[in-house]
């Protein structure tokens, strides 16, 4: 669904055949031509299918590959099937992808092709009012998706942002951050700072109310769906790790996106507008504070995440996402750490983050206020 393509035909590792037969069971016509298209840091592959004499001009062939489960960490149950959430969604009236067709058998999701635009893409030529305009259709996703009803049998409801998920970021910001924001191995007391941080914010979030979260609610994951008309609306990507979380946890995704860095005044504005929207109305000082703690564990992730893609699998794509994700983290803690004296180990190894243009070599490493 990305708009990264790649170029090309099928990656060799996908069932090119299967995807081909799949499409004209459920589309008619003839497939004349597929364009590949770069994925996350996930294990999914994704690419376009063109028509000729079908009902569609083009879908997307979505492959998942099988689950390992020596990769899901402790006490974290694995995602459910993609159809499965989105004709939940679909059916509560919310902008998911159509499904032409499946082969549960084979992992293959045959989707509407949503077109070429992300958000993340509109922002790049977007006016300051046209992005504001497009983050105010966002943010009024969140309480839609917040109000949604959990009927049995959907996995949404036994899967939520609890310990394990947070140790589990935890674990992945020292396996992974430290090392590079310290240009050394982190010490125990540094290590434990991260682990006992990350534990308290997740303490603090249980008194939270839990709602329904996309989970990777970002500018990437939204897509301007063109109705032919002059009119379009965002459409969800990648939701199916939906999971019930605290009702700031879509907006950290979305405005601590480190894909499309907004300015702070923007990003406030943005929160004030939506607060009352959203069905718990949470009070401003609690909502502006777990709005802060879990950006400190999302951004923390995420930082992790794109140092392993850039040491592990040489993917230099998120070079300017982590800088922006540095920068965040680094503003962030200076709040928090006034706030919560409690996290002011975790905050100050933050502030230690590099944040300018060079890996280590990202050389002006700037420092909190203390």
């Amino acid at each position: 669904m990305s708009s990264n393509a790649t170029g090309g035909s099928i990656r060799d590792s996908v069932p090119h055949e299967d995807v081909r037969r799949l499409a004209i069971e459920s589309v008619g016509g003839r497939v004349v031509a597929t364009e590949g298209i770069a994925g996350g840091l996930g294990p999914r592959t994704f690419f376009r299918l063109v028509f000729e004499n079908a009902r569609v001009e083009s879908a997307i062939a979505r492959v998942d590959a099988p689950e390992d489960a020596s990769l899901r960490p402790a006490g974290i149950p694995p995602e459910p099937e993609f159809e499965t959430i989105r004709h939940w969604m679909e059916s509560e009236g919310l902008p998911v992808p159509k499904s032409y067709g499946r082969s549960a058998s084979r992992h293959i999701d045959l989707l509407e092709d949503l077109g070429p635009v992300s958000l993340k893409d509109a922002c790049r030529s977007a006016t300051p009012k046209e992005r504001k305009a497009l983050y105010r259709s966002a943010t009024r996703l969140v309480p839609r998706l917040q109000r949604l009803s959990l009927p049995e049998g959907i996995p949404t409801a036994e899967r939520r942002l609890d310990a394990p998920l947070f140790r589990y970021k935890a674990q992945q910001v020292v396996d992974w951050l430290l090392p590079f924001a310290l240009g050394r191995e982190a010490r125990p007391e540094e290590r434990r700072a991260v682990l006992e941080g990350f534990d308290y914010i997740g303490q603090r979030c249980l008194s939270a109310p839990q709602r329904v979260a996309h989970r990777d609610f970002q500018s990437t994951n939204l897509y301007l769906r063109n109705h032919g008309t002059g009119s379009f609306d965002l459409a969800m990507i990648d939701f199916q790790g939906a999971f019930l979380a605290p009702p700031e946890y879509d907006l950290v995704c979305l405005l601590r996106d480190p894909h499309v860095a907004l300015p702070e005044d923007e990003i406030q504005n943005h929160l004030l507008a939506i607060r009352d929207e959203l069905p718990d109305r949470p009070e401003a000082a609690e909502f502006e504070t777990r709005f802060d703690l879990l950006t400190l564990t999302r951004c923390g992730k995420d930082l992790a995440r794109y140092r392993y893609a850039t040491i592990e699998r040489g993917d230099a794509r998120y070079r300017e996402a982590s800088l922006v994700a540095a920068r965040t983290l680094q503003a962030v803690a200076q709040r928090v750490r006034r706030k919560e004296p409690r996290l002011a180990p975790l905050c100050d190894l933050f502030c230690e983050l590099p944040s300018s243009e060079t890996d280590r070599s990202i050389s002006e490493t700037s420092s909190c206020e203390q």
